[in-house]
């Protein structure tokens, strides 16, 4: 699931680098993608539902203008604020000349809060905000 939103945030082009669970703070313009713990639970009638949440974290580490990071952030969010209905694959290279595909449809993304949260600077002085949110997706 992350990696496939990774990879769907890359087709926005909304930033200059990308990584899972981690960022490298020597980068700046960088979106890092995190899982939440924070998940909703969707309940079912029956014995198996046919949609599932994944809990899903950005966070967007900019550059040292206050004013830029904020506008990227609320562009980035504006941009991302009402998926649904898409498809997100993900093509992994398996190493014997060929890939492996996997494909998420995202019914849609009901996010935590209305607007990116700022939470401050890094040791570096590079500002980031941080959206949250739960994907809610087909099984």
């Amino acid at each position: 699931m992350i990696a496939e939103f990774r990879d769907y945030l890359k087709t926005l082009n909304v930033a200059e680098n990308y990584y899972i669970g981690k960022i490298e703070n020597s980068k700046e313009y960088t979106l890092g993608i995190y899982a939440d713990s924070t998940t909703r639970r969707v309940e079912a009638f029956g014995k198996d539902g046919s949609y599932g949440t994944f809990g899903i974290r950005l966070l967007l580490h900019w550059n040292k203008n206050a004013k830029e990071t904020e506008m990227s952030a609320r562009s980035l969010f504006e941009t991302i604020r009402y998926i649904q209905d898409t498809d997100m694959t993900h093509t992994e290279d398996t190493g014997d000349s060929s890939e492996e595909a996997s494909t998420v449809h995202v019914q849609f993304i009901d996010w935590d809060y209305n607007e990116p949260i700022f939470v401050g600077t890094d040791a570096n002085g590079v500002y980031e905000y941080v959206i949250t949110g739960t994907i809610y997706y087909r099984k």
